[in-house]
């Protein structure tokens, strides 16, 4: 009998635990995140505005415009999709 109680304090012990612990493994980093080195590669030697492509995620086309990220000092350009988030 004291070991089916050992096993449930175990059990309860053992999910409380994965329970804190999980949050800690899906904590992104803070501040914007960095362009796929396929969006970077598309605006290699272009200018900003010039229009762009590149396979993203899955092999899916995708098109845009070369445009640095905005208030970062020395961005390198990237590939921003159509329909992306407005830059300011």
């Amino acid at each position: 009998m004291w070991l089916n109680k050992l096993s449930h304090k175990s059990l309860l012990t053992a999910l409380i635990v994965a329970g804190l612990a999980l949050p800690l493994t899906t904590v992104q980093a803070k501040g914007p995140r960095k362009p796929p080195q396929e969006a970077l590669d598309a605006c290699e030697g272009m200018s900003e505005g010039d229009s762009c492509s590149f396979s993203g995620r899955e092999d899916e086309a995708m098109s845009g415009i070369c445009g640095a990220p905005p208030h970062e000092e020395d961005a390198v350009l990237a590939c921003m999709p159509e329909g992306g988030p407005e830059r300011q």
